[in-house]
Order: C-alpha cells, then structure tokens, then sequence
C-alpha cells in the first residue's frame, strides 16, 4: 500500500508458508520477496508454524521488505523459520531468479520499522538469513517470550554474509536472544 490515511494491516492466524517466490521489476526496485509493505501504519502479524525459505528479490528484502510500521513474529505453538532467502538477485532472460546470485536476508527494515519478535517457552524463531535496516536510520527490535531467537552464522564459518548489519535499538524483555556460528549483529 502506498497511503497516508489508511490502515495496512496483516494478520495470519494460522501458519503460512512463503516458498519460492519471487519480485522483479524492470526499474530494478523490486523489494520483498514475499511480501512488501511501505506505509508508515503497516502492521504484519504472522504466527506458529510459519516458513519463509527460497524467496528472492532483485533488490531489498529477501523474504519481506517494510518500509516502515511494525513486522510482529508470534512463535506459540510451533516455530518460525528464515531459511535461503536472498536480496539483490540477478533474473535472466524469462524473468527467472539466478540460483546463487545476490546475498542472504530474511528481512528488511527501512527508514521507521520495528520487529517483535515473540517466541513462547520451548519454541524459536530460526533466522538462518540475516536482517538488515536502511542505513542512517535506528529501528527497534523487540524478543518478547520466554522462548529463543536465533540469527544463524555461516554455515562454513568462512563468510560474513549472514551477518544481520542492522542499526538498531535491541531489547531482550525475556527468553534468549543467540547469536549462533560466529554471526555478527549490529551497524558495521
């Protein structure tokens, strides 16, 4: 959505899966993988169960790109995972994604997002792709729950890649919050 008076609001109440989707634009802004929010009142809330694996976009946000508004991850009954999603992709040319082209990212943060992320005891979110934000900006990044958040390095240990080089105000309110494989976390 693209206004100034509306509400942008999704919610999955049930898990929901992301796989193999694509975003190519011939301006070559195509961000969000999977999905793409750039309202300032967006709110996207998915829940257990959820996966997000082999999204591509030709330029910002692996699997979800929010400009601004608030992205609430809700791991109750089961987990949520990142898993082989890639921004900056090249296309060939029938439009199709290039395997192993552009970088790892599970989410992009711009200019004013927010991340919760709530994992409930025993339960995780696995982010096996990095976030990122806009530079020169500070976004905020919540764990709620007692359960765990885990970025992911990679996994050779040979590569900074998977490394979440993101700007911002990171409150742990319960739960753990792991940085797994030597990944790096924060505004380099």
């Amino acid at each position: 959505g693209n206004g100034s008076a509306q509400l942008y609001r999704l919610v999955f109440n049930e898990s929901a899966s992301f796989t193999n989707n694509y975003v190519y634009s011939e301006n070559g802004i195509g961000d969000g993988g999977a999905l793409y929010y750039d309202s300032s009142a967006a709110s996207i809330s998915l829940t257990s169960g959820t996966v997000f694996r082999n999204n591509s976009a030709q330029n910002l946000g692996g699997a979800i790109y929010l400009k601004a508004g608030t992205i609430t991850l809700n791991a109750v009954d089961s987990d949520i995972t990142f898993q082989d999603n890639r921004q900056g992709v090249s296309f060939d040319a029938s439009f199709t994604p290039i395997a192993g082209t552009g970088v790892p990212n599970a989410i992009y943060l711009g200019t004013g997002g927010s991340l919760i992320l709530n994992a409930e005891a025993g339960r995780k979110i696995h982010m096996h792709d990095p976030i990122a934000s806009a530079t020169n900006t500070n976004v905020v990044i919540t764990k709620t729950g007692e359960g765990e958040v885990i970025l992911y390095g990679d996994p050779s240990g040979l590569s900074t890649l998977y490394d979440s080089n993101i700007r911002a105000t990171t409150v742990v309110e319960g739960g753990y919050f792991t940085l797994s494989s030597g990944v790096g976390y924060g505004d380099t």
